[in-house]
């Protein structure tokens, strides 16, 4: 079995802290289109999460070494060494259904 990408390591952390917080969360951007066997050259995750979590996602982001570099009530990204993670905050009622109906469980095994 191949052992992941730095970028599929990086989900897999980011997936296991989520949880652990339980953060719902959906990818999506252009890692997303890989299940849908649509190839797209990306070096950054996008992540669909609730607005209610995002402090503690970003103290928790900040634990794991992130630095914020932007935040807003809408979005926020993080760097970390040449890793990116970038988040769109779910607020809206059509956007929480997405995640209690495609969250990244569905991504993922």
């Amino acid at each position: 079995m191949n052992s992941p990408s730095k970028l599929g390591q990086q989900l897999l952390e980011l997936i296991s802290v989520l949880q652990s917080i339980a953060a719902p969360c959906a990818l999506i951007g252009g890692l997303a289109l890989s299940s849908h066997r649509v190839v797209r050259a990306t070096q950054d995750m996008d992540l669909l999460v609730d607005s209610n979590h995002a402090d503690t996602i970003d103290l928790t982001l900040h634990q794991l070494g992130y630095t914020r570099r932007y935040r807003s009530n809408d979005a926020a990204n993080y760097t970390r060494g040449d890793e990116r993670v970038d988040l769109l905050y779910a607020s809206r009622l059509i956007a929480r259904r997405l995640l209690a109906n495609q969250g990244i469980a569905n991504f993922v095994g």
